[in-house]
């Protein structure tokens, strides 16, 4: 028995499947209808003519298109190095571990903070309970920051 995995770019939802439900999904799309005898029983070719067609099928998880099919050793790998983003809960993409393989956020969250954009990075004032800014310091010499409260200039 030939063993399919089901995979969503969009939200890692996965499920497996069989070569008879690979079979009878082609076949409610429509693309199986002159399939010779040889050619269902050809693995290979369902699974090409299956990822020809990935714009047909939406995920059950979110409703994303994209929906593919591999057999269930192909995304072995990369499902067992992956990590999720200890900001967002995504994937964090395997080229990101091979170059980083301590990194705890992927791409969008860990550029976030670098720009100090990041919403858990903000600071409030203990005072009042405002955000705090970012401003120059005043005085000569090297250029000084510090974060002031705008409400009660704290």
């Amino acid at each position: 028995m030939d063993l399919l995995t089901w995979h969503c770019p969009a939200c890692r939802f996965t499920e497996p499947s069989d070569r008879q439900a690979l079979i009878a999904r082609l076949q409610s799309a429509g693309l199986l209808k002159r399939a010779s005898k040889e050619e269902l029983q050809d693995f290979a070719y369902l699974l090409a003519l299956a990822n020809t067609a990935t714009n047909r099928w939406n995920c059950p998880g979110c409703g994303a298109a994209g929906y593919s099919v591999a057999a269930a050793d192909d995304f072995a790998d990369e499902f067992a190095a992956a990590k999720e983003c200890s900001a967002c809960g995504q994937r964090i993409p395997p080229e990101r571990l091979e170059l980083f393989p301590d990194a705890t956020l992927c791409v969008d969250c860990q550029s976030a903070i670098d720009r100090g954009s990041a919403p858990d990075t903000q600071e409030f004032c203990p005072r009042c309970g405002s955000r705090m800014q970012v401003r120059a310091a005043r005085g000569a010499g090297v250029a000084r920051y510090a974060l002031v409260c705008p409400q009660c200039r704290r």
